[in-house]
């Protein structure tokens, strides 16, 4: 081949646009990459209108699906395109691009085998419907297919600018320009920009006066904002370290999320003016509420953690210190940073109060918590699920109070027999919308019986009778947990030796 036609070949092939790499050659024949993905979720739609890449390598021959997953936040850069994904990385990737946040409740029989950090991405997904459990259990580190995201892609929806700024209203009238860290918005018009400070800055700047007509910066907790009033454009610059972002009406809220409701629970956007040639602070930090309380914690540590102690010892200690300093008082509230200060300034307070103060000792000690609530034996309630000697097991401070010495009947339990007092929705409750189809006759375990006795009460309203059998004589045949989800009637046993088959007839 001559010198001119190769060289003509080469300035070809620099002129077409980059495409993904071909995925790895270790990755199983059925995995996803991440451009399929994107491209699955994104299609080949018109090009997005006033919207502006400025990531490395887009340019005008990015496709548009890869150009709405790096706006949305499911990717971060073209690199990503040829990854493929476990399903517990898929999770991640795709948690972060949806448009809502729901919960952070995981229904799977694996649960355990979860990292506890991934544990509201694949709340999400599940809640969502975008992924499914697979024979009742979520299969972490298994590959993510093309089948399973085929699956869910018409749940799946992305509104959130990077993964974390609402693109609603007064936003659609600016362009805006996106980085991997950042949104830029340049308004037409000073109305334009003052209807969106109005209906958005207002809420998150609470106790900020904004100008309106000079240069401000604001630290709003997960960003740095920069308004530029008199040019009608305004930026955020998104921090590292931002999880679990989550905007309620008044207020943003980021970090722990230890327990969804409506109020939530994490570090509250606290916004504050910058004083001229500042340095910023680029990392998510806590709100002034978890720093007090976390200054507090790590002194309570300090005296009731011993060197060398295991986990399973630091947990004894921390539940023995929350019993002994918190009485019990009246009042209902939230697991809650706030709830769990008041618990070690007053040192009282009711079961959320227990159950704060316990997560947050043990989250500051390094070890996993998840707080818990529920329906109990007496009444909305809530406790603790904590990971020891690599498991997760459950504990109730506040049943433990009330004594000369600590009560441990309700300390590091299983699922099974907690189940006996309380439910509550995921990690280990049994559930019957995951938790695969089981033969009533021929039941293994006791969370076989339990799965199918909770169906079939919720499938037949509390039917007159319900039979089973058991083939393995460890199966825990009492009924008694069903009191505390199905408060209509109750329902004695009996047992038939000679057929082998178990009763259960409403009385």
């Amino acid at each position: 081949m001559n010198r001119k036609l190769l060289s003509a070949l080469l300035c070809l092939l620099l002129l077409l646009p980059a495409m993904p790499a071909a995925r790895a050659e270790s990755a199983p024949a059925d995995a996803i990459t991440v451009d399929e993905l994107a491209k699955l979720y994104f299609g080949e739609d018109e090009p997005l209108e006033g919207f502006k890449i400025e990531r490395e390598g887009f340019d005008e021959n990015t496709p548009n699906y890869v150009n709405e997953a790096f706006l949305y936040g499911l990717i971060d850069g073209l690199d990503d395109l040829n990854r493929t994904m476990t399903r517990s990385e898929a999770a991640k990737r795709i948690a972060r691009s949806l448009t809502y946040v729901l919960g952070r409740d995981v229904p799977t029989k694996d649960f355990g085998s979860i990292k506890p950090a991934d544990f509201h991405a694949v709340a999400n997904v599940l809640n969502y419907g975008v992924m499914e459990a697979v024979g009742g259990n979520f299969e972490p580190s298994k590959p993510f297919t093309l089948a399973q995201a085929e699956k869910g892609a018409e749940r799946y929806s992305a509104n959130n600018i990077r993964g974390i700024l609402p693109r609603n209203g007064e936003n659609r009238k600016a362009l805006i320009s996106v980085g991997s860290n950042y949104a830029y918005m340049d308004f037409e018009s000073k109305a334009d920009a003052d209807d969106y400070i109005r209906y958005h800055l207002e809420e998150i700047t609470t106790g900020v006066k904004l100008s309106g007509s000079a240069y401000q910066r604001v630290d709003i907790g997960f960003a740095i904002l920069e308004l530029w009033a008199p040019d009608y454009e305004i930026k955020f610059t998104f921090k590292s370290g931002l999880e679990n972002i989550r905007f309620r009406q008044s207020k943003v809220m980021y970090g722990t999320f230890v327990y969804t409701n409506w109020d939530g629970e994490g570090y509250v956007a606290e916004a504050r003016v910058m004083k001229p040639g500042e340095t910023a602070v680029m990392t998510a930090q806590p709100d002034s509420v978890h720093k007090k309380l976390y200054a507090k914690a790590d002194l309570i540590l300090k005296k009731i953690v011993k060197p060398g102690m295991t986990d399973e010892q630091k947990v004894k200690a921390i539940f023995d210190y929350v019993v002994a300093h918190v009485k019990y008082s009246k009042g209902t509230d939230y697991v809650s940073g706030e709830n769990a200060l008041e618990a070690i300034d007053a040192g009282k307070g009711v079961c959320v109060h227990y159950a704060s103060l316990f997560h947050y000792l043990a989250m500051r000690a390094g070890i996993p918590d998840m707080p818990q609530t529920g329906n109990s034996i007496v009444g909305q309630h809530a406790w603790n699920m904590v990971y020891v000697n690599g498991k997760w097991r459950y504990l109730d401070a506040t049943l433990a109070d009330g004594k000369k010495t600590v009560d441990y009947a309700y300390y590091l339990k299983d699922a099974m027999f907690m189940m006996n007092s309380r439910e509550w929705s995921g990690f280990g409750y049994p559930d019957v919308n995951t938790f695969p189809q089981v033969d009533g006759m021929k039941l293994k375990t006791t969370e076989e019986l339990r799965v199918f006795l909770l169906r079939e009460m919720e499938n037949r309203g509390h039917p007159k009778t319900i039979k089973f059998a058991v083939t393995n004589k460890y199966v825990d045949t009492n009924p008694k947990f069903l009191a505390v989800k199905f408060f209509e009637g109750k329902y004695k046993l009996s047992y038939d030796a000679k057929s082998k088959v178990y009763t259960l007839t409403k009385v």
